[in-house]
C-alpha cells in the first residue's frame, strides 16, 4: 500500500501524518494505533481494507463511487462515513456491522459499474511519445483518479487535469478566439529589451 501526506481524517485529527492508505478515505489502522478491536473486528476491518485495495487497483482510487449513479454513489459515502465514525469512537460491534456492510457495498458497485461497462483503471487513453523523450510512451487518461497504481516499464501515465495546470491562460484565449490555432512553442518574455536604441 502507498505512503500519502493526509491532512487527517475528517474533523477528528488535525495532524498531517504520513500514513498507509487502508481504502477508508482519509482513514488507516496508522492514525489511530491505539484503537481496541477483537480479534473477530479486526479480521472484518482486514477484509474490508484488502476489497478496498482491490477495488482501487481495479477502478482507480476514489473512483468508484463517481463513476456509478449519484445515488448509490451516495449510499456508499454515507455507510463509509459510519464506518470511519465507528472507528475513531471505537466501538467494537459498530465496526464488524458497517465494515461488514462496506464490503458489501464495494462489491455492489463493482457489479454496477461493470454492468454499465465503465472502463477499468489505465485502459481508457491516448498514446502519444514526447521529442525530447523518444524511448518513453505517453499515455493520456482524462482524470487523476483514471491513473494506475502499476504500469509497464518504460511507460509514463499524464492526466489532462494534471496537465491543465501548466497552460498558459493565453493560451486558452488563443485557442477560444482563433477555432482551429495551433500552438506550437511558448516564450518567456524579455526582461529588458535588447533591439538597438533608434538615434
Amino acid at each position: 500500500m502507498s505512503r500519502v501526506k493526509t491532512k487527517g481524517y475528517k474533523k477528528w485529527d488535525k495532524s498531517g501524518t504520513s500514513v498507509r492508505q487502508t481504502g477508508r478515505t482519509g482513514h488507516s489502522l496508522e492514525s489511530c494505533p491505539n484503537c481496541p478491536m477483537s480479534s473477530e473486528t479486526r479480521l472484518i476491518i482486514e477484509a474490508h481494507d484488502l476489497v478496498a485495495r482491490e477495488m482501487e487497483i481495479k477502478w482507480g482510487v476514489e473512483r468508484l463511487h463517481k463513476i456509478v449513479p449519484d445515488e448509490l454513489g451516495q449510499k456508499f459515502i454515507s455507510q463509509r462515513d459510519k464506518l470511519n465514525e465507528a472507528i475513531h469512537h471505537s466501538k467494537d460491534e459498530d465496526m464488524r456491522k458497517h465494515g461488514s456492510a462496506m464490503k458489501r457495498a464495494y462489491q455492489v458497485l463493482d457489479d454496477e459499474a461493470t454492468k454499465m461497462g465503465c472502463a477499468l483503471v489505465g485502459t481508457d487513453y491516448w498514446e502519444m511519445s514526447h521529442p525530447g523523450k523518444p524511448g518513453v510512451v505517453i499515455r493520456l487518461v482524462k482524470t487523476q483518479e483514471e491513473m494506475p497504481t502499476d504500469q509497464p516499464e518504460g511507460v509514463a501515465y499524464l492526466s489532462a487535469d494534471e496537465l491543465m495546470a501548466f497552460v498558459p491562460g493565453t493560451v486558452i484565449e488563443i485557442k477560444r478566439t482563433f477555432s482551429g490555432s495551433r500552438v506550437t512553442e511558448i516564450k518567456g518574455k524579455d526582461k529588458m529589451p535588447d533591439d538597438p536604441i533608434p538615434f
